[in-house]
């Protein structure tokens, strides 16, 4: 019995570490996603246009309440789509296959690397070249030794106009016009503060006495003979 024990611990712990790899390996990839402008003999497609994203013929356009039809917004069609990883469905995307699209059923003459995160692709169909959508510009960094320069001139004194300099100083607590002798102000009552003293002096003495009863009660229950039943 002694090695039946460790023996089913061991085929437990196997199970269980089997059964965690078995989970991880069939978590599904994510989606790479994919937008642009979209154009037709390089005019902007109307606003409702589907395009799709295919691997090797198959469709792998990611469809449900995400996908989305071109919009048009300042004059240019754009897209945004999502192209869905193999382990989503069957011999779609992988690190280094080629996705094309399609406008409005349509092929169109890009194409591009699948591969995960977001990739900008401009699409057109047909004769010319439509408008074209910007990379995003990268966001300005700031230069420390420009930041340091900023706050020293900032830090300037700049003196008030007219106020002469004077070596007099007044004393804390009190106040003073100039030409005048200072007045001291009164410290403020400390009333409040002796009336919060005493309510926690009382607070501690009451608990003090409550933990003296209970103690004593704890020990006269102690010191009380016990009822001994006679044969």
């Amino acid at each position: 019995m002694r090695g039946v024990v460790p023996l089913a611990a061991l085929l437990a712990l196997t199970t269980l570490l089997g059964f965690t790899i078995s989970r991880a390996a069939a978590q599904p990839g994510f989606p790479a996603s994919f937008h642009g402008a979209v154009a037709v003999d390089g005019e902007p497609v109307p606003p409702g246009t589907h395009v799709r994203g295919y691997i090797d013929g198959l469709d792998c356009t990611q469809l449900g309440e995400n996908y989305r039809t071109t919009i048009v917004e300042a004059g240019v069609a754009q897209y945004a789509i999502e192209v869905v990883h193999e382990s989503q469905k069957a011999g779609c995307g992988d690190d280094g296959k080629i996705v094309t699209f399609t406008v409005g059923g349509v092929a169109a003459r890009e194409t591009a690397e699948w591969k995960p995160g977001v990739t900008l692709v401009n699409l057109n169909v047909g004769a010319g070249s439509g408008p074209t959508l910007p990379p995003p510009t990268p966001t300005a960094t700031l230069d420390p030794t420009a930041i340091a320069a900023t706050a020293t001139e900032s830090a300037h004194f700049t003196p008030i106009p007219g106020t002469p300099p004077t070596d007099e100083v007044t004393p804390p607590g009190s106040t003073r016009v100039p030409g005048t002798d200072p007045t001291t102000v009164p410290p403020a009552s400390s009333d409040s503060e002796s009336e919060g003293s005493g309510w926690i002096f009382l607070g501690s003495l009451l608990v003090g006495i409550l933990i003296l009863g209970v103690v004593g009660g704890t020990l006269l229950a102690r010191r009380r003979p016990r009822n001994v039943r006679e044969p």
